[in-house]
């Protein structure tokens, strides 16, 4: 096998001195410098926490046993990471605190990662990390790309392993990314990037060849072939407790610190928003890469639209539990018959119908239509959008996936009074006009819907990757002795570079 240190140091100078020339770039110089740092082990904390060669050609002497971990009892607050909410780039959006562990063992500075149920990647802004955090060097890097259709959005940085803490939670040996390079990405305004929290058929590890990825003009990026699927740390945390896996998801629906919640195995079903007897469902949860479902019929004000044909596996037909987007998205006809309702101040209801777990009858998941007209919750979705639960579902549900099961439930919370806001009628999105001073007779209209990642520089955590593509591992039992990734597994994957891309198929509309 090439060794890529070698290779790195003969021919990565010489690609970065030609990119810097053609780009008179400052900032490639701190790229080159700090990707050198990741690739030759060069700083102390790579001396210390690299291995001798590749987690798979290791003896087993030298191979670190993973005995079963027993499953103690634990209470809620050791079992959940509180979460907080901002309002940025047009939307609201959930973030967790996530801290590194630095070369020293001490704790490196909280980091405000936005929690993604529609990507699977752990992924750091901060570049510094590559020199203070301690972590074991893997042959692989990330590589993903954002916002189809909006502006150029990604990035790419070294795959590594190290220990990462959220609240008072220890994510060992988690698989995650620092970003070397990156473009548009949430790494502003307090916010310092994603914490994707799905499957792993979308956290895509590529090889760290010779070359470094290209990122063209106008966002298209060129990685290299994919080499595999990574475990996520959240579902790599969730299997390392053992027993039933469950995940949790309360949000205030407010803005500020502490206004949510997220609770991993018993902790979620052993807390105050855990009411068995105002559950709906359970309905059946696909683990395809997304928490997809299956909508079977949207009901809507006397009107009934069905025939969606939900399939993770199919571009355009996907439909999911995204917290990452900022809004639910409905196919256009819904969002149409939505509009013509608003403007005539006619209350409805939005109900969606999920098929049960065990084939039982559909389980309803209903919304108000002028509350969710009120918090600009609702987006038109577009050619090869289907349907995506965003974020406003969690300011109205409690949600419970249920991993081993295959499953999730939702428990409607106690609904607030709604503040008194004029219902607008909804508007397609247009290109910005001086401003007006509003008259008496012409009231200030207040945009609607605001879509998925508004703003100066909308950023959507639409993942690049098309799960179905990756083999699942066959034979044997989890975890495999011969995963380089242990003990959850390095799913290796042949296919085409590009293949099975999202983002063609799925724009998102601002």
């Amino acid at each position: 096998m090439w060794q890529l240190k070698a290779l790195i140091r003969l021919v990565f100078p010489a690609v970065l001195a030609g990119l810097l020339t053609l780009q008179g770039c400052e900032e490639l110089q701190h790229v080159k410098k700090e990707a050198e740092s990741v690739f030759d082990g060069s700083n102390e904390t790579k001396r210390r926490f690299k291995s001798s060669g590749r987690p798979g050609n290791q003896t087993d002497r030298e191979r670190p046993t993973h005995a079963p971990v027993a499953k103690r009892s634990r209470s809620v607050q050791e079992s959940s990471i509180p979460l907080s909410a901002v309002s940025w780039s047009g939307g609201q959006r959930l973030l967790m605190a996530v801290s590194p562990v630095s070369s020293s063992g001490e704790l490196l500075p909280a980091q405000k990662l936005v929690v993604d149920t529609g990507s699977s990647t752990l992924a750091f802004c901060q570049s510094s990390f590559l020199q203070e955090a301690a972590f074991e060097s893997t042959d692989y890097i990330s590589c993903n790309q954002y916002n189809p259709g909006g502006d150029p959005t990604g990035y790419w940085g070294p795959f590594v392993q190290g220990d990462v803490l959220a609240g008072n939670m220890t994510f060992q040996k988690a698989s995650y990314s620092i970003m070397a390079f990156q473009e548009n990405m949430p790494c502003k305004d307090g916010i310092q990037g994603i914490f994707g929290i799905a499957f792993r058929q979308l956290d895509v590890a590529y090889p760290a060849g010779t070359t470094l990825p290209n990122w063209y003009a106008g966002g298209k990026a060129s990685c290299p072939e994919a080499a595999g699927v990574v475990p996520p740390p959240m579902i790599q945390q969730l299997r390392s407790e053992g027993g039933v896996e469950k995940l949790g998801i309360y949000w205030s629906g407010q803005v500020g610190e502490n206004q949510g919640r997220l609770y991993l195995d018993e902790a979620a079903v052993t807390n105050e928003h855990y009411d068995k007897s105002s559950v709906l469902g359970p309905a059946a949860l696909g683990e395809i890469g997304w928490y997809d479902i299956t909508v079977q019929k949207i009901q809507l004000g006397g009107q009934e639209f069905a025939n969606f044909d939900c399939d993770p596996n199919t571009p355009g037909k996907q439909c999911i539990m995204d917290t990452g987007t900022p809004a639910l998205v409905l196919p256009p006809d819904v969002f149409e018959a939505a509009a013509a309702l608003i403007d005539f101040g006619q209350p409805a209801s939005l109900t969606f119908y999920l098929p049960g777990a065990s084939g039982e009858k559909d389980v309803p998941v209903s919304f108000d239509l002028i509350a969710l007209n009120n918090m600009a919750a609702l987006s038109k979705g577009g050619v090869g959008t289907n349907i995506i639960l965003g974020l406003p579902l969690w300011a109205f549900y409690y949600t419970v996936f249920d991993i081993t099961d295959q499953s999730v439930s939702l428990f409607p919370k106690k609904q607030q009074t709604q503040p008194t806001i004029r219902p607008q009628s909804p508007m397609e999105p247009t290109e910005p006009t001086e401003p007006t001073e509003p008259t008496p007779q012409s009231p200030q209209q207040v945009p609607w819907p605001f879509g998925p990642f508004t703003g100066p520089s909308p950023w959507a955590p639409i993942p690049g990757h098309q799960p179905g593509s990756w083999p699942a591992p066959v034979g044997g039992s989890w975890p495999q002795p011969s995963d380089p990734w242990e003990p959850f597994g390095f799913e290796r994957k042949p296919a085409k570079q590009g293949e099975g891309r999202r983002m063609g198929e799925l724009p998102v509309h601002v």
